[in-house]
C-alpha cells in the first residue's frame, strides 16, 4: 500500500486503530486565506510500504492539505512528505509553513512535490 492510499484508507475509517498527530490552522492576511490540515503518522503504521528498505532512518509520513481562497477562486492542494524527525503535527506544520514561506518569497523558485 502506498502512502497516498494509506492516508485515504485512514480517513475513510476515521483513523480507527492508527496512531497519528493532527494540526489545523487558518491564515489570513494580505495573501489569500489559507487553511491547512496536517497529519503525521509513524512509518510503522503504514503496512506494506513500497521500497521500505530505501527509507531507513525515516520515522514518519506526513500528509498536508491546503485550501486557499482569493476573491472567487478556491484551490486545494495535497502534499505528502517523509521525515526522519519524530515530532507532532503542530511542530511539523510550522516547519513546513516556514519552508513554503521562503519559497513563496522567491518567485523564480518552482514548486516541487514528492
Amino acid at each position: 500500500m502506498g502512502v497516498e492510499a494509506f492516508f485515504k484508507a485512514a480517513q475513510t475509517t476515521q483513523w480507527e486503530g492508527i496512531e497519528f498527530s493532527y494540526d489545523e490552522s487558518t491564515e489570513a492576511g494580505h495573501h489569500p486565506i489559507e487553511h491547512r490540515q496536517v497529519w503525521v503518522v509513524p512509518i510503522t503504521q503504514v503496512p506494506d510500504l513500497p521500497h521500505r528498505s530505501k527509507w531507513k532512518g525515516k520515522t514518519c509520513v506526513v500528509m498536508v492539505k491546503r485550501f486557499g481562497q482569493l476573491w472567487n477562486k478556491t484551490t486545494t492542494e495535497v502534499c505528502f512528505y517523509i521525515t526522519s524527525d519524530r515530532v507532532d503535527a503542530t511542530i511539523l506544520a510550522r516547519a513546513i509553513r516556514s519552508h513554503w514561506g521562503i519559497e513563496h518569497s522567491r518567485p523564480w523558485v518552482e514548486r516541487c512535490h514528492i
